[in-house]
């Protein structure tokens, strides 16, 4: 199966029960074109994945700390050598 352009129809893949080989997802090219766009949004079906719980504590550094500065006075050097 090839690739395809975002103008084109996606070619079917993963359709049916058990799908044709053609048009299954190749374990060792799953996030190439033209698999990837049905792989990603199902990943767990083709690779071992498992929930993380959130650690909801403090200490875990879940908490990030306000510190707004302006911006106005960042200078940066230009490639012709003046300075923004």
């Amino acid at each position: 199966m090839s690739s395809y352009k975002n103008s084109e129809s996606p070619p079917p893949v993963m359709q049916g029960s058990p799908p044709p080989a053609e048009q299954c997802v190749p374990s060792i090219d799953w996030d190439r074109p033209p698999w990837n766009r049905w792989a990603f949004q199902r990943i767990s079906q083709i690779l071992r994945t498992a929930p993380i719980a959130k650690d909801r504590t403090e200490s875990a550094g879940n908490t990030l700390k306000e510190n707004i500065k302006s911006i106005g006075s960042i200078e940066f050097q230009r490639e012709d050598g003046a300075v923004n």
